[in-house]
């Protein structure tokens, strides 16, 4: 099961199946450009993605362990959002990977 646990200054994603705190590799600390409106703007929709994605790195995908990897590590650019930029205007979004089902 996935959850996204914030905290006022950290920001984790965990699954029990696939996903742990060490395998993000961060620290997991907001940029200070992140507070306000457009920050706030940009989390919902960080959010709003990693709950669609979720589905394809749970135990009985579908798709293709590959590709499964590929969703893996674009959940994982998600959450890096408020790390990797320094702020919202600067943010440049994971492309959403293909689906394969290793047909």
């Amino acid at each position: 099961m996935w959850a996204l646990y914030v905290d006022e200054s950290i920001e984790t994603a965990r699954c029990g199946h696939c996903l742990t705190n060490d395998a993000i590799n961060a620290p997991a600390v907001p940029n200070e450009g992140w507070d306000g409106e457009k920050g706030n703007d940009i989390r919902a929709e960080r959010n709003q993605r990693i709950a669609a994605a979720q589905w394809a790195v749970l135990p009985g995908s579908p798709l293709s362990t590959e590709c499964q990897a590929a969703f893996l590590e674009y959940i994982k650019a998600l959450h890096r959002l408020t790390i990797d930029f320094d702020a919202p205007a600067s943010v440049v979004w994971p492309d959403e990977p293909a689906l394969d089902f290793g047909e």
